[in-house]
Parts: C-alpha cells; structure tokens; sequence
C-alpha cells in the first residue's frame, strides 16, 4: 500500500463568498458561539440556515421564552423536584431545560431577523442521522 499526500489547491481568500439563498449546514447546535457565527453568516451573505445540534427541543419549551423570571424560576424548581423522585440527576434535568431554552431562544431571534433557520436533532457522528437530516435539507 502507497499512501501519498499532496497539498490541497485552495481558492484565494475571499475568492469565494457564500451567495444569497444557499443552503448551509451548521453542526455544534444552536446555542453560544455557534449561533453567533451562524446568525452573523446568515445576515452578512443571505444564507439559508439548517442547524444540526444533538438537543431534542419540546413544544413546551416555547412558552417559557415570555414567561417572566420568577415563572421560569419556579418552572426550574419543579423540574428538579420532579427529577429527584424519579432518582434522575437533578441539576441535568435543570441545565437540559436551560439548553433547550438557549436554543429556542437562538431561533426565536434568528427568525425575527428574518433569517431562514431550521434546527435539526442530529448526532453528526452517527453518519445514518447525518443522511436522514441532509436528505430532508435537499
């Protein structure tokens, strides 16, 4: 066996400018530093977002983005306590709703700035869950 490497040709930098309307993909989710530099993507080119990210949102997250900081505080409380009868890990349960909210929230401003952004479940080392989620982006 012959294993030889050659160096890649590579466009010039800013040869390349992503177009208005492309399709990107987006992997690490929706939340800190990826969703910055995918919001800051989308608004500078116009391109059309689809996040990969391995957090499952719930429908009931969305009605915790309004609530105010003492519903959501007691909304936490409850989940913990809810998690330690079932002998779950009570501050996962906690920072798993926290996660889930950032994501939301993420989206939430993505579409209000008018940015087209879809949120895919996807563990992008498992190479069926990445076909699955590529095949409903094309």
């Amino acid at each position: 066996v012959v294993i030889r490497y050659t160096e890649p040709t590579l466009p010039q930098a800013g040869a390349v400018r992503p177009q208005p309307g492309e399709q990107w993909i987006i992997t690490g989710g929706a939340r800190g530093i990826t969703a910055c530099v995918a919001r800051e993507l989308a608004a500078r080119y116009g391109v059309e977002l689809n996040i990969f990210g391995s957090t499952a949102l719930q429908e009931s997250d969305a009605r915790w983005l309004t609530a105010s900081e003492a519903e959501l505080k007691a909304h936490k409380s409850e989940l913990m306590l809810a998690a330690k009868s079932r002998g779950e890990d009570a501050l996962a349960a906690r920072k798993a709703l926290e996660n889930r909210l950032e994501i939301a929230k993420s989206l939430q401003l993505l579409r209000a700035a008018g940015i087209s952004a879809q949120y895919f479940v996807c563990d992008v080392t498992d190479w069926n869950a990445v076909d699955s989620a590529l095949a409903t982006v094309r």
